[in-house]
């Protein structure tokens, strides 16, 4: 009888042994991501492609605007008698920002006009 609880303790003792050898390998591996790494956002544009802006006082007012083309098949999000059409985005924006040395205000507006093609009346 002494000789098992001999072996079932050295067994569990190698077995604790083991387990807290690799648990700081464990609780100290983290995984590193950092989304700039490999991929680069439509926000940062190269500075010899972003435009200079109106200089209005101590403010610098940065306008723009982005079209864009949708072609939906379902525009009423209906289970059956599905309605196809295509739609024509215009988003205007504005950034006006401050260049002050010690405070900075910045003041952002934009908007989504969305026309339709052949359904004038979900024009928004």
């Amino acid at each position: 009888m002494k000789l098992g609880i001999s072996r079932s303790l050295k067994r569990n003792g190698l077995l604790l042994v083991t387990c807290v050898m690799l648990l700081p390998g464990v609780s100290v591996a983290q995984q590193y991501y950092d989304p700039a790494l490999l991929q680069k956002t439509i926000d940062r544009k190269p500075v010899e492609y972003q435009a200079p802006g109106i200089r209005m006082g101590s403010f610098m007012l940065k306008p723009g605007i982005e079209l864009a083309y949708e072609n939906d098949n379902n525009i009423y999000y209906r289970k059956n008698d599905e309605i196809e059409d295509s739609t024509f985005h215009f988003r205007p924006w504005a950034n006006l920002s401050s260049d002050w040395g010690r405070h900075e205000l910045n003041v952002n507006a934009f908007a989504d006009i969305g026309r339709y093609s052949d359904y004038d009346s979900e024009d928004y």
